[in-house]
């Protein structure tokens, strides 16, 4: 019995992950017992991340998440919400403190509380933990003979409503400088706005919560699971650093956190709504593995910038400064990075903008950062494709169906990147 319990607990379900999700759901079909859940959080320094559900003769749940959140970004004591869910009971919510032990270095919180179970468990275990969403899920048959150990996941749940959307409907669309006539025959979404500095230091931070990077030296490292040119491997994500002479922004860590610092002249916060830049391909791939998205294709890239219009430029042929942010172009922030989605017919410091977003809603397609996309150069090219021209270039690199490509564990100044959801 044991053996099937820990086949069906570690074999994960499609999406790759463990099944805890139904574990409370499951073990009310046969008897009611009543056992008691103890709730013991562990957060362990150096450790990976992992949970242990512990189901023991004569009715006792122990729960157990451990994570090598560092000691560096959270306090002493903190509180947790914690909420378990399952088919045919209440949920169970009890709110804790977290206290950190010096003496091992260990977090923990105990409560125990009581509910009714019988014998098989489709269980959902949520927590509040300093701010941060955590998530687990599993299935497990519960032998009243036989004590079981059960290894979950518990994972920050990100949350992709902190990005702005447009929809992309299928259909066809005009590709390349001679308008091919092309069809993506699916919906999806793309991001309205690039990535922000913000936006990207929210990543950085739930990213380091759950031990996907780590920061060595001036940059911040985590690792990619390969494709067909890249191997599996340790990359770099991010440069941090300051900016130079140039107006962008750029991130910093000073050993507790990330801080967006911003060109000489300007405010702490300017620069919190400009594109993120200094972010390889393997920075941005990871955000979009972070929040269960992915880097568009060029060609959704495309089509999202101009439909099926024919257009040079997401809003006709012709291009002027009061549309897009391209070198010299005389924005209040020239030569650098415009906050994302500037160009909407507003007024800043006396410039005057067109609103200028793409048949499909989106801003900046057109300058300020180009984008990375999911696509190679070509079939025998590592160096991945970027679009839309930027603040750095002029606006001949600017039009819809420009290709250049860039080296992935390379970043720069003028590439940044927004995301696509598949519907």
């Amino acid at each position: 019995m044991l053996n099937e319990v820990l086949k069906t607990v570690f074999n994960p379900d499609l999406s790759g992950k463990s099944r805890l999700p139904r574990l409370i759901r499951g073990l009310l079909s046969g008897k009611k017992l009543s056992i008691i859940l103890f709730v013991i959080i562990l957060l362990i320094l150096g450790c990976d991340k992992q949970g242990i559900l512990k189901f023991k003769a004569l009715g006792s749940i122990e729960i157990k998440f451990v994570t090598n959140k560092t000691k560096t970004n959270w306090p002493d004591e903190f509180p947790a919400h914690i909420v378990i869910e399952g088919d045919d009971i209440d949920n169970i919510e009890k709110d804790l403190t977290i206290i950190y032990n010096p003496s091992d270095s260990i977090y923990r919180a105990v409560e125990v509380v009581e509910i009714p179970v019988e014998k098989q468990l489709d269980l959902t275990v949520t927590a509040l933990i300093n701010g941060d969403n955590w998530e687990g899920h599993c299935d497990i048959y519960l032998d009243p003979d036989q004590t079981i150990i059960v290894e979950i996941e518990m994972d920050l749940v990100p949350d992709i409503d902190d990005f702005e959307w447009c929809n992309v409907s299928t259909g066809e669309y005009t590709y390349g400088e001679g308008d091919t006539i092309k069809t993506i025959d699916y919906d999806y979404q793309i991001m309205k706005y690039e990535v922000t500095n913000v936006q990207y230091v929210t990543y950085l931070e739930q990213a380091l919560t759950a031990g996907d990077i780590w920061i060595d030296g001036d940059f911040v490292v985590g690792y990619y699971e390969g494709d067909s040119q890249w191997s599996a491997g340790y990359y770099d994500y991010y440069e941090l650093g300051t900016p130079s002479d140039d107006n962008y922004a750029k991130i910093s860590w000073d050993g507790n956190s990330f801080i967006i610092n911003v060109p000489s002249g300007y405010n702490p916060g300017d620069f919190d709504d400009h594109p993120v830049v200094y972010v390889s391909w393997f920075g941005a791939w990871s955000l979009a593995e972070h929040y269960g998205l992915r880097l568009p294709t060029e060609h959704e890239w495309e089509k999202a910038a101009r439909g099926n219009t024919g257009w040079d430029y997401p809003w006709g042929d012709n291009i002027d400064a009061s549309r897009a942010n391209y070198r010299y172009s005389g924005d209040p922030f020239d030569n650098g990075t415009t906050p994302v989605g500037f160009y909407n017919g507003q007024i800043y410091q006396g410039f005057q903008t067109t609103d200028s977003p793409s048949p499909f809603g989106a801003y900046d397609m057109a300058g300020n950062v180009y984008d990375w996309t999911d696509s190679f150069w070509s079939d025998i090219s590592s160096y991945r494709v970027v679009r839309g021209g930027s603040w750095y270039v002029s606006t001949s690199y600017l039009l819809s169906w420009y290709r250049y490509s860039y080296y992935p564990s390379d970043s720069s100044s003028f590439i940044g990147f927004r995301c696509v959801l598949s519907l």
